[in-house]
């Protein structure tokens, strides 16, 4: 199930994320993630960085080491239980959200990591995007 959405509850998930992205030093795309455990509460945050990680290999679609962490990732990684919903916001140098949906590589992880729906600013601050697995 993929639909944009503005439901209330989900709202202020996004503007976490987005608090969590701000504080990214990446320059240009700062982009935060954070993780949910089912009841709701967050179990870990992360965001993109100029360090790098062997979960990101392969984030360019070549299989390529490349010298930066995603957000998604680097939460990922910190987390120490089963993340059940993750959600991802980018925010430009003014603090408006943007589009922020997960890459592939991303994507893939999460699903590996057992997280059950994801989601997104789509750059509107009353809609956002969702999946849910």
């Amino acid at each position: 199930m993929c639909l944009l959405h503005s439901e209330k509850s989900l709202l202020p998930l996004i503007g976490k994320a987005a608090q969590v992205a701000a504080t990214s030093t990446f320059g240009k795309f700062r982009v935060g993630a954070i993780l949910l455990d089912k009841r709701g509460r967050v179990i870990s945050s992360g965001v993109n960085s100029r360090k790098s990680h062997p979960r990101q290999k392969g984030a360019d679609g070549k299989g390529e080491v490349r010298i930066f962490l995603h957000a998604e990732i680097s939460a990922l990684v910190k987390a120490r239980r089963t993340p059940y919903t993750m959600v991802v916001a980018r925010v430009n140098k003014r603090g408006e959200t943007r589009l922020a949906k997960p890459c592939p590589t991303c994507w893939e992880a999460s699903i590996e990591a057992g997280v059950e729906r994801i989601v997104w600013s789509t750059g509107d601050e009353e809609v956002f995007d969702y999946f849910e697995l």
